[in-house]
């Protein structure tokens, strides 16, 4: 299991990790996924904390499941297929950005954004008070 994670994140130039007893993927430094034509992460890559940015976006994902449980830099999921935020990081220390999906809700949001927060361009248009009932934003929200 270890060699086929640690093959998978050859193949996405991912350096700088260590896996965790839980078999997740701690990362010091950023994880740039951008433009991979992925539609999930495969079931053995769970990333636990990521100290810089996670950047998903520009891809074909229809799930965030395997992304971070934290981001302390910006995590970046826009332009997808996602539906649900289901699996998205609890919380994320920078900006937090969903824009240009199919959204039809924010189930699964982080609990805190450090930043700012972009869900414009969805199949639902968000509210400002729709993102503040699931999630606590510093700074500005984008609808």
């Amino acid at each position: 299991m270890k060699t086929q994670i640690e093959n998978w994140l050859k193949q996405y130039n991912i350096t700088n990790y260590t896996i965790n007893d839980k078999g997740e993927v701690d990362v010091d430094g950023d994880v740039i996924l951008v433009n991979n034509n992925l539609i999930n992460f495969p079931n053995y890559i769970k990333f636990g904390v990521v100290n810089g940015n996670f950047c998903c976006n520009y891809n074909n994902l229809t799930s965030l499941k395997g992304v971070p449980k934290e981001v302390k830099g910006d995590f970046d999921c826009s332009v997808n297929n996602l539906k649900t935020l289901k699996g998205a990081p609890k919380k994320v220390g920078g900006g937090f950005d969903c824009s240009e999906n199919n959204l039809i809700d924010l189930k699964g949001a982080p609990e805190e954004v450090g930043w700012n927060f972009d869900c414009k361009y969805n199949t639902t248009k968000f509210t400002k008070s729709d993102v503040n009932n699931v999630c606590k934003v510093i700074y500005n929200i984008y609808v």
